[in-house]
């Protein structure tokens, strides 16, 4: 594979067609420019004519950011354990999110690799955090957090 080839331009016909109203069934082509293939990796890939393009960083870092946000508040609002730990990994999910945004934007795979970690962090946390919280519940009865500043031992 360490011959370089070009490949002929080609088009992918019928991507899209409106399933919502099949009388006017509309089918858009997606239309590829040449590309040359050096050691099996592609170079200089341009799509013409694509359905949704590519989604701008500022437009992710800005869901990330709303996602963080509603996470954030579930924190300081809520006041059941449980809550507050799916509000913990709402926050986490959004900085993967981040992190794969800005990966992509760059593109680095050091955004998904991180995501990766954060994924881990996140089944760690649950584990530990549900552990937790059934001693908690065993304990009390209820999963109310403000009672646990009365905790002993």
């Amino acid at each position: 594979m360490a011959t370089a080839t070009s490949e002929t331009a080609h088009s992918l016909e019928g991507a899209a067609v409106n399933t919502a109203n099949p009388d006017t069934a509309s089918v858009q082509s997606l239309q590829m420019k040449s590309v040359e293939m050096v050691q099996g990796t592609p170079n200089n890939t341009v799509v013409e004519n694509s359905i949704l393009g590519p989604i701008p960083m500022e437009h992710g870092l800005i869901l990330a950011g709303i996602i963080f946000a509603i996470g954030l508040c579930g924190v300081m609002v809520r006041r059941n354990f449980l809550f507050m730990l799916m509000s913990l990994e709402i926050m986490m999910s959004a900085a993967g999110l981040a992190f794969i945004v800005a990966g992509s934007h760059w593109l680095s795979a050091d955004g998904q690799v991180m995501f990766i970690f954060i994924l881990t962090l996140a089944a760690a946390e649950a584990s530990l955090g549900l552990a937790i919280l059934l001693q908690f519940y065993h304990r009390r009865g209820h999963l109310d957090i403000d009672s646990a500043n009365e905790m002993r031992g």
